[in-house]
């Protein structure tokens, strides 16, 4: 049966300057780069993917190219992994955002976007869209690394595990933090989640 590894990009500019990422387009920072390295490393020894599919923004793509030069791989770019568009908020200081678009006193509705950005449920009709079209492609065979981004991947969780559309479950993961999962049958299984074990504890973030 197909086994699908998920993977969020090493560490971004926005990052280290603690901004809000979504949609505006961050490079790797030399931290970045070397745990791409070591995501390469540890996927050669223990789980080596057939193809790489990765989000377009070049935080990701930097990610998925490390791996797949080293793993002799081509990485193919899908638009609907990249990350949610927080629209006004996107490459905005976090702590100067707090101070322009301050948090409404109610969280929103999944139908509601901030200014000039995606709704939940917009992101998630777009993670469904790349689901279905990977399942209808994959051969029982496949082992497939997808790169993304922590809020698609949140929301790739709720499509493959059917979970009702809701802000309130997350699911975290770190600077190249791994989730395997594996379709078997009608049963969808989680292996494991956000695993870093490749990484020393000095290099994660």
């Amino acid at each position: 049966m197909p086994a699908f590894l998920l993977m969020r990009h090493g560490q971004s500019q926005a990052d280290l300057e603690d901004r809000f990422e979504g949609c505006a387009d961050f490079p790797l920072t030399e931290l970045g780069r070397c745990q791409a390295r070591l995501a390469a490393d540890y996927l050669i020894l223990h789980w080596q993917p057939t193809f790489i599919i990765s989000s377009p923004l070049q935080r990701a793509t930097q990610t998925a190219h490390a791996i797949a030069d080293a793993l002799g791989l081509q990485v193919l770019l899908n638009p609907n992994l990249r990350e949610w568009n927080k629209g006004v908020l996107d490459g905005m200081l976090r702590s100067e955002a707090l101070k322009k678009y301050p948090p409404p006193a109610q969280p929103r509705g999944v139908d509601d976007p901030i200014q000039d950005g995606e709704s939940a449920r917009q992101v998630y009709e777009r993670a469904q869209r790349f689901w279905e079209t990977l399942i209808a492609r994959c051969s029982p065979e496949e082992r497939v690394l997808i790169i993304s981004h922590g809020g698609l991947l949140t929301m790739l969780y709720h499509v493959f595990l059917r979970l009702p559309l809701t802000q309130e479950v997350v699911f975290p993961t770190g600077d190249t933090g791994m989730h395997l999962w594996e379709l078997r049958d009608s049963q969808r299984i989680v292996h494991w989640a956000n695993r870093q074990e490749h990484l020393p504890f000095s290099l994660r973030y």
